[in-house]
């Protein structure tokens, strides 16, 4: 369950600060700015509700790995690190499990950013700074 409580846990966790968290949707408003990521394989745009950054993240067709997340709450939550290597090696000894190694993403101007799964907390998206 996702809560500001685990939301400290993991910064400790992880050595690392809250980013954002994302939401998977059927269709992003065209009102707001978005980004296409191939990679991903997804539309994403960024709002803050509430002094949260909010990612709204659209499937972008077949094979979309937020398509099976859409409609069911906080798809992942988001962590800035110093070095995404180093957190995923040190995660990995505290019960996360590295899921997509580090990439370039269209929305962080090609920072890198991988993604991890733990049974306690969810899937966690790391943010190269």
């Amino acid at each position: 369950m996702i809560n500001m409580r685990n939301i400290k846990k993991i910064n400790i966790l992880l050595n690392a600060e809250f980013h954002h968290l994302g939401l998977a949707v059927s269709s992003i408003d065209e009102k707001l700015e978005k980004i296409y990521d191939p990679i991903q394989k997804v539309t994403v745009s960024f709002v803050n509700i509430n002094g949260i950054k909010v990612e709204l993240i659209e499937p972008g067709g077949n094979g979309s790995p937020a398509s099976n997340f859409v409609g069911k709450g906080i798809y992942h939550l988001c962590y800035r690190v110093k070095d995404i290597r180093a957190c995923i090696s040190y995660a990995e000894k505290n019960g996360f499990k590295c899921i997509a190694s580090p990439i370039p993403a269209k929305a962080f101007n090609e920072k890198e950013i991988a993604w991890l799964i733990s049974s306690k907390y969810g899937l966690i998206e790391l943010l190269q700074k």
